[in-house]
């Protein structure tokens, strides 16, 4: 086990130095995970429920973070380390395989989301073996989802207590931008005139701060992925 933490360590240092570099280019590819915020707003104001609203929004949530994921997942993996990936290379390869994507998107969130409604830990579990399906897709195009599924799975299990750790720890984070996002709109609320603004700025504070957080799983997990990967003496397909 103290193994498999020493094996965070080499990811991390990577992960700063392409955040470092590149901090804006990382923080834009993670707008469509963010932009669920505001969907999230419209169904909520548009069905005046929070429960039905977030449920109606929770496909795009699946998808939009997978699409985010995936790129910068190919901003990090195709190019040469130092450098960047240009933004329409890097779009490119996640539209190429959009529609595995999306389709292993809703099929692992809905997995995930029975497993979180039935019993947190199994919602973690199941999160945690499909860790790296958006990654594989990537850079081993040309497969089906079902054999994504299983190779995920095979990376994933020897690691399997490591991953839930990181799936928890990223499922806490998401939840404290949920929180501070309440926070600012209370404290918006109670320094503005106009709720319509306080509303605004909030989403504004959140989307954010939901960027920030989606930047640095991301960047570390894409790190974190390729030398999990390298461990097997593979390398993800050069094929755009």
């Amino acid at each position: 086990m103290r193994s498999h933490f020493k094996a965070l360590l080499p990811p991390i240092a990577k992960s700063g130095r392409s955040l470092l570099a590149h901090p804006f280019h990382f923080l834009g590819l993670q707008i469509p995970a963010a932009s669920y915020l505001v969907v999230e707003y419209f169904l909520r104001d548009a069905l005046g429920n929070e429960t039905i609203a977030t449920l109606a929004g929770t496909p795009y949530l699946f998808i939009a973070s997978t699409f985010s994921t995936a790129a910068t997942f190919a901003s990090v993996a195709f190019t040469p380390e130092g450098t960047l990936s240009a933004l329409q290379s890097t779009c490119n390869r996640v539209r190429a395989q959009w529609k595995i994507l999306a389709l292993a998107s809703l099929v692992i969130g809905f997995i995930t989301l029975v497993g979180m409604l039935a019993l947190l830990l199994p919602g973690l579990y199941f999160a945690a073996l499909y860790l790296f399906v958006p990654h594989l897709i990537l850079s081993e195009p040309g497969q089906n989802l079902w054999a994504y599924l299983d190779r995920s799975k095979r990376l994933s299990r020897p690691r399997i207590f490591l991953h839930i750790g990181v799936v928890l720890f990223t499922l806490i984070l998401m939840v404290w931008v949920y929180v501070v996002g309440d926070m600012s709109t209370s404290l918006f609320g109670s320094e503005l005139a106009s709720s319509s603004i306080a509303i605004g700025l909030s989403l504004v504070v959140q989307m954010f701060l939901s960027m920030v957080v989606g930047c640095l799983v991301d960047v570390w997990l894409s790190h974190y992925f390729l030398e999990l990967k390298g461990a097997s003496n593979e390398s993800p397909s050069t094929t755009p």
